[in-house]
């Protein structure tokens, strides 16, 4: 079969059915025609949709009809910030049927992805990715095969625009600086801001979240915000401009489980995960490197005390992961 394809690559969401609605380079990384042709399969044929900054995101509302899968037990998408979705069979939909959504391409361990497609389907997740179409039972059936998966940060409702906020690379002599552009996902519209506001989300962040959030946003990879653009009325030469309001933010899953973390040069682990150190690591002293573990969810009832990094007293060196924290030594902390 002939592969006709267009780049669509699609920054996709598992949130809310609201329509969701950014002066530098475009920092979205959005899939090119040659993205397209390597992650498209010889028996699938890509759809022929709109410019590669343009995309979908999926809702969390699965198709709950009982017949033959792929026909039904799917999920729906929605293009965020627009009107309509371009569904499998080219008619434009407020919302279209996909039979599958693939994560392989984002190259998480098996765990990581199990945890991104919950995200999903609990409707706080955004994944990126290309669709696909394919004739079953005379029917043309969507695929959605994503390569990025990004988490919420909170919970809270991803109501308002959807946009991808990260560094411009502008450096300035005097404040204001407008440091960062937030570019409006699948649509034009970019805003050069002074700041990302990411505490007004109705379920408060994680100080490690904010941490998060904050370093991604010195990156050309960004965070992507569900929110609103404020531009206030500033008075001249004041600290005053354009600024993101979250509702809701979304921090990138990389493949994180049994990588390197803690030392130079070394990235965080993803949520739910911790930096596990060796006791010669000695809790990451002397840019000692570990490797990202996941917090056990059942420990045994065994009374064996260590002492954690945090300098805590835990039961047994599971519970201490549990709480996310290395052991730094045997029995219980002397200080």
């Amino acid at each position: 079969m002939k592969l006709n394809l267009v780049s669509l690559a699609a920054s996709l969401s598992v949130v809310t059915l609201a329509m969701l609605s950014g002066c530098a380079a475009d920092t979205s990384s959005e899939a090119s025609v040659d993205d397209a042709s390597e992650l498209a399969d010889s028996s699938e044929d890509a759809i022929t949709g709109s410019p590669s900054n343009f995309g979908y995101f999926v809702v969390t509302r699965q198709d709950t009809r009982k017949c033959a899968s792929p026909m039904c037990g799917g999920y729906f998408v929605k293009r965020v910030n627009q009107a309509a979705t371009r569904c499998a069979d080219g008619t434009l939909q407020p919302d279209c049927y996909e039979g599958t959504i693939e994560l392989k391409n984002v190259g998480l361990s098996q765990r990581e992805e199990d945890d991104l497609r919950a995200s999903l389907l609990g409707g706080h997740a955004v994944i990126k990715a290309l669709q696909y179409k394919k004739k079953t039972n005379g029917q043309t059936i969507g695929t959605l095969k994503a390569n990025e998966g990004w988490v919420g940060a909170t919970g809270s409702a991803a109501n308002g625009s959807f946009y991808r906020a990260a560094d411009n690379g502008l450096r300035c002599v005097k404040a204001p600086c407008p440091s960062t552009t937030a570019f409006q996902l699948n649509g034009h519209e970019d805003h050069n801001i002074i700041k990302a506001s990411l505490e007004s989300t109705a379920t408060p962040a994680s100080q490690d979240s904010l941490d998060r959030a904050g370093q991604a946003l010195g990156t050309t990879e960004g965070v992507i915000i569900a929110g609103s653009i404020a531009l206030p009325k500033c008075l001249p030469n004041s600290n005053c401009g354009p600024m993101i309001l979250a509702q809701e933010f979304f921090l990138r899953v990389t493949p994180r489980e049994g990588k390197g973390c803690g030392g130079r040069g070394t990235s965080s682990c993803n949520v739910g995960q911790f930096c596990q150190w060796q006791p010669a690591g000695i809790c990451g002293a002397a840019d000692a490197g570990g490797l990202c573990q996941y917090t056990p969810d059942f420990c045994p009832q065994v009374f064996k005390q260590v002492c954690g990094c945090d300098g805590k007293s835990y039961g047994n060196s599971c519970f201490a992961a549990h709480a996310g924290m290395s052991v730094v030594s045997d029995g219980p902390c002397t200080k």
